[in-house]
């Protein structure tokens, strides 16, 4: 008989966010992923015990956390629950039987905050690099002025940011003291002095 060696553990997708997080409903990060956990044996073969009934499937959570963020739903489905507070998530895979076993740590991702950002436009190379503080009437002009191509990003808590611009809603408020305008393509262009 051949011998187990090796248990390999795959998920569907290892960033989740929780059920109802701005994460998961509207930047598309899933609630849920599937697992696949093929057994390796001695003689060069493998055998896929997902929905086998000797697989055990057991999920590790930060010790301070005041409540449980990942849950075994059973046919190989791990699921987020609503409102988990946990950044991460180690689940534990194994074939007692067999003696093989394997672990994956899923990352739980929630929306922080909604980010601004402008940058000189036109474009040129770098400019994405180069934040605008203010716009300034451009030289030797009576009414041309430095334009800024405005940009939305959503602040996930792993760090990472996700552009929005093109779903986002970004509207200029006009003071009699700057007043400027909100072009397509989010491009503001200012029509007088103020801030």
């Amino acid at each position: 008989l051949a011998s187990a060696v090796s248990l390999e553990l795959d998920v569907s997708d290892g960033r989740l966010a929780p059920p109802g997080d701005v994460a998961a409903s509207s930047l598309g990060l899933p609630t849920q992923t599937t697992l696949t956990a093929v057994v390796a044996f001695d003689d060069g073969t493998s055998t896929d015990f997902t929905s086998d009934s000797r697989l055990v499937v057991e999920v590790t959570e930060p010790a301070n956390t005041a409540s449980s963020c990942l849950q075994y739903l059973g046919s190989a489905l791990l699921a987020v629950v609503g409102g988990a507070s946990c950044s991460s998530a180690v689940v534990t895979v194994s074939v007692p039987s067999l003696g093989v076993s394997s672990t994956v740590t899923l990352t739980i991702i929630t929306f922080v905050q909604l980010e601004l950002s402008t940058a000189p436009w036109p474009t040129y190379t770098g400019a994405t690099t180069l934040p605008t503080a203010s716009l300034q009437r451009i030289a030797c002009t009576s009414s041309a002025w430095q334009n800024a191509a405005v940009s939305a990003h959503a602040r996930l808590s792993d760090a990472s940011l996700v552009d929005v611009t093109s779903s986002a809603t970004i509207a200029v408020g006009s003071a009699s003291t700057a007043p400027s305008s909100l072009l397509s393509g989010n491009v503001l262009r200012p029509t007088g002095v103020g801030t």
